[in-house]
């Protein structure tokens, strides 16, 4: 007899307790882990699953698996932003215009929001607060999101006005 895992309530409504199968797995329920939130109370109190492991309650599997996603989404998204942000490092070198700064410190705004991340998934620096409101590791990650939002592009903006400028200039 296979003890059943999934989150979701067992009993027969009235708070008893009923042995049958899941309909999706065919795996046999043996009654409630009361431990862990079933969906029906979940969706009582506004909650959902998810949302539970996101915040790292519930399920130790589920949070933990929740960390490791986000660990890879930030991984991943980190080589592109350290592209961008070599690229602008190699722009400024090249250009000392404002153009060139605002797009520097735009892509830098951008891996640091990618580095909050990693260092949320890795639990590291726990006293910043990770993923909390109000704490200083939420508003480091707003802070370089929102420089990473309006000033990379607004730098890249300007300098192809200034380029676009430059060649009109040129040809007459």
């Amino acid at each position: 007899m296979l003890a059943h895992d999934h989150a979701h309530d067992c009993s027969g409504g009235k708070g008893q307790r009923v042995d049958r199968r899941h309909p999706r797995c065919g795996a046999e329920q043996v009654g409630h882990d009361s431990r862990w939130p079933s969906p029906g109370l979940a969706k009582s109190d506004g909650r959902s699953a998810n949302a539970a492991a996101e915040r790292g309650e519930g399920h130790p599997k589920l949070s933990q698996a929740a960390m490791h996603v986000t660990l890879l989404r930030a991984l991943v998204a980190l080589v592109p932003a350290v592209a961008l942000l070599a690229g602008s490092c190699f722009l400024f070198s090249r250009q000392k215009g404002l153009s060139a700064f605002l797009q520097l410190v735009g892509a830098a705004g951008i891996v640091v929001v990618l580095l909050t991340h990693v260092c949320e998934a890795l639990q590291l620096f726990p006293a910043m607060g990770w993923g909390q409101e109000h704490s200083i590791g939420h508003y480091l990650d707003l802070g370089g999101a929102i420089a990473g939002i309006t000033l990379f592009p607004s730098g890249y903006l300007l300098h192809a006005l200034m380029r676009r400028g430059a060649r009109g200039a040129g040809t007459s």
